[in-house]
């Protein structure tokens, strides 16, 4: 049997959205590990009763407010602030930094500062995307709009998906049905499982046996072959190679 490899330890952060859930989502991602960093949206901001160490906003007119209003409540060194720079209209007294918008709700686009900042696990608390969850506040989601609008930030978030697939996982709602949850392999607490464990050794031994047949058929075809057509045999081959060893890895549950 394979031998596991000790994981690597990623960079993780914990986003903290504005949904009612943030609480329960927050405590149950911090009970699966430690995050580097916690960053905080748009409200949260002014009444996360934790240090946060980083703050993104859409709405740098408000980030006053929400500051005075966190160092009252929290007299912390005020963390780094990120916000969308074609919405800066007059000047922010907080030193912060800017990356422009890709739409999909400020939830998107803290995912994509806390990319930019070089994090490798992001976990998303009271980010669910779900037009029947209030705000954590009370009031209704997006302004009493919420299906609407959801619809709308969830047409983005699908056309991101694939790019946020390896990096990202939510603790609740639509968000977390289309990313999945953390889990420790995924957060590198545990070595993930081997082809062994997850196959079992004779269907490796059987990939290996076929992949070993298939370079023997290229190296027959290659001979056979004018150097100007390798190229399109390389592609060929890849293809057949890959298509293969997913067939014989279908009907094999995930672990």
């Amino acid at each position: 049997m394979g031998k596991r490899k000790k994981p690597a330890q990623p960079r993780r952060i914990l986003i903290l959205g504005g949904a009612a859930c943030v609480h329960a989502d927050a405590a149950a991602a911090r009970a699966l590990c430690e995050f580097d960093a916690v960053m905080a949206c748009n409200t949260i901001i002014a009444d996360w009763p934790e240090p946060i160490d980083y703050a993104v906003t859409l709405h740098p007119d408000k980030i006053e407010a929400w500051y005075a209003q966190r160092l009252e409540r929290q007299p912390d060194t005020p963390p780094e602030l990120w916000v969308h720079f074609r919405r800066v209209h007059k000047p922010i007294r907080y030193a912060h930094k800017t990356t422009a918008e890709i739409g999909g709700t400020v939830g998107l686009y803290a995912v994509k500062v806390a990319r930019e900042l070089g994090f490798e696990r992001i976990v998303l608390a009271g980010v669910p995307i779900d037009p029947e969850m209030q705000h954590y506040t009370g009031v209704e989601p997006w302004a009493g709009r919420g299906a609407d609008r959801a619809e709308l930030y969830r047409i983005v978030w699908r056309s991101k998906l694939p790019e946020l697939r390896p990096f990202v996982r939510s603790m609740s709602g639509w968000t977390a049905e289309r990313l999945g949850m953390p889990d420790p392999v995924w957060l590198g607490l545990e070595p993930a499982p081997t082809d062994e464990e997850i196959l079992g050794p004779e269907r490796v031994a059987a990939i290996a046996k076929m992949k070993r047949g298939m370079r023997t058929v290229r190296k027959a075809i290659e001979a056979a072959m004018p150097a100007d057509d390798l190229s399109a045999l390389d592609a060929l081959h890849a293809h057949y190679l890959t298509a293969a060893e997913h067939l014989m890895r279908r009907q094999v549950p995930k672990p």
